[in-house]
């Protein structure tokens, strides 16, 4: 149990409105608020903190300067509505239409992301016009924090949006890759097989004419060679080599083909 220098000395004095026992032991307590109260002396008591409060009374500035500061806070407000989704749009339109700077300030101050400090500070200010700047200051420092959480948040979303794109494209490139170099393994593999085939009919066709030549290296053995070569004759009488000529009565003449390894005999 917390002591009494633990406690603010400036609170806000309400009424309980309702409380509920949740099943897992807490109380939920619902605290309408009725004024602004400092405490005087605590009274004796067992059970909980018993204090006597003295009401606290807002001092309020010049008419004109309060005047311009509501509408700075009201607008401030609606700007501050619009970075912060949490807060629902209606109730914009309850801020716009109050007249009482009191009122104004209690129904702000409680939808800021200010720390308890911060927020303990705005109470116990006594005068309007201090605590109406107050809370502008403090709206303009959430505003900036939410403007650069938006920022951060952009940015990652991009970040995370070109990542995506690039393994999206690169992921495209590798299909398009692997795609194109199955065709050229397919391409490759059709033009061996006609290369193959190609050797395989010159080996054919060299060993078909290496035997119809009867010359070594293709000869076969039983078979004639039926292929018309130039002859060569040879005059006994004036030793003169005739081609294809018919040798004259009273010479004796000798025949012989013009192939390689035979001559006259």
């Amino acid at each position: 149990m917390p002591s009494e220098r633990d406690l603010y000395q400036i609170g806000t004095a309400g009424s309980i409105l309702q409380m509920l026992r949740l099943p897992d032991g807490t109380v939920k307590v619902l605290i309408e608020g009725r004024f602004r109260a400092k405490v005087q002396r605590y009274l004796p008591n067992r059970t909980f903190y018993l204090a006597e409060v003295e009401k606290i009374q807002d001092t309020i500035p010049n008419p004109f300067e309060l005047e311009a500061l509501v509408r700075t806070v009201k607008q401030t407000f609606e700007a501050y509505q619009k970075l912060n989704k949490k807060i629902p749009q209606e109730l914009v339109q309850t801020i716009n239409g109050l007249e009482d700077p009191i009122r104004l300030v209690d129904s702000i101050a409680p939808h800021l992301g200010a720390k308890i400090e911060q927020k303990q500070e705005l109470l116990e200010l006594n005068q309007m016009n201090r605590k109406l700047e107050k809370l502008y200051e403090f709206m303009r420092g959430e505003m900036e924090i939410l403007e650069i959480e938006q920022r951060i948040k952009g940015r990652v979303k991009k970040q995370m949006e070109k990542t995506q794109k690039d393994y999206y494209l690169n992921e495209q490139i590798r299909a398009i890759q692997k795609e194109m170099g199955e065709q050229d393994d397919f391409k490759s593999e059709i033009q061996e097989l006609e290369k193959k085939i190609k050797l395989k009919r010159m080996s054919k066709t060299g060993k078909t004419q290496g035997a119809d030549t009867g010359i070594p290296g293709g000869s076969k053995p039983g078979k004639k060679d039926k292929r018309a070569y130039p002859l060569l004759c040879r005059s006994s009488g004036s030793g003169q080599d005739l081609g294809g000529q018919i040798h004259r009565p009273g010479h004796r003449e000798e025949f012989y083909s013009g192939l390689p390894g035979r001559g006259p005999g």
